[in-house]
């Protein structure tokens, strides 16, 4: 409330510099709102989404991290097509079933199937290398440390694997471990390939 002897400078600071405040504020608020909406995880195509574990449903480009290497998209790593598995070192059905994933790749890394290997230790850089060396991988694993990856697929448990084709088309999904040398498999990944 003004007083008759009020002079402008004072009826300011009384009245408006609180509103102004009070605006700056908001605006502040709504900036930094808009802000941490933008900086989530780094998928570049339908960020906050989860793909569908299901055949024939279609995987969105992501970023993705390789232990002791660079970021890269999911894009320019796939093959004709592309088995993912989500494994940790700390699982045992997991690490059971490293060596029929080798023996898989091998058999069809010249008739382009590429292998992903996403790691979800908390530590990655510490733990695995040097199960890498004792497997023998010499080709690129990689890690999803801030489960960015396992959210987008909606990872509960694991190992989770899935074969996807050249168009990010899911083609098929194996909760849990299995025998990726199996003829059953092995017919299915001929076909995929021959397409």
């Amino acid at each position: 409330m003004t007083r008759p002897g009020d002079s402008p400078p004072k009826l300011f600071q009384k009245t408006l510099l609180p509103v102004v405040v009070i605006v700056l504020i908001a605006l502040l608020g709504l900036s930094l709102l808009r802000r941490a909406s933008h900086d989530g995880p780094s998928f570049t195509d339908t960020p906050h989404q989860h793909v569908v574990l299901e055949e024939g449903a279609v995987v969105p480009d992501f970023s993705i991290q390789e232990i002791g290497g660079p970021k890269r998209k999911f894009s320019e790593l796939q093959g004709k097509v592309t088995f993912i598995n989500f494994w940790a070192t700390w699982c045992t059905p997991c690490v059971a079933e490293i060596p029929a994933i080798l023996k898989m790749r091998q058999h069809f890394i010249n008739h382009g199937l590429n292998v992903l290997l996403i790691n979800v230790d908390e530590n990655p850089d510490q733990v695995v290398p040097q199960m890498l060396a004792t497997w023998g991988i010499g080709f690129p694993t990689y890690r999803d440390v801030r489960e960015e990856i396992s959210e987008l697929f909606d990872i509960s448990g694991i190992p989770v694997s899935l074969f996807v084709d050249q168009n990010r088309t899911i083609l098929h999904v194996e909760q849990g471990d299995a025998n990726w040398t199996s003829d059953e498999v092995t017919k299915k990944i001929e076909q995929w390939l021959s397409k």
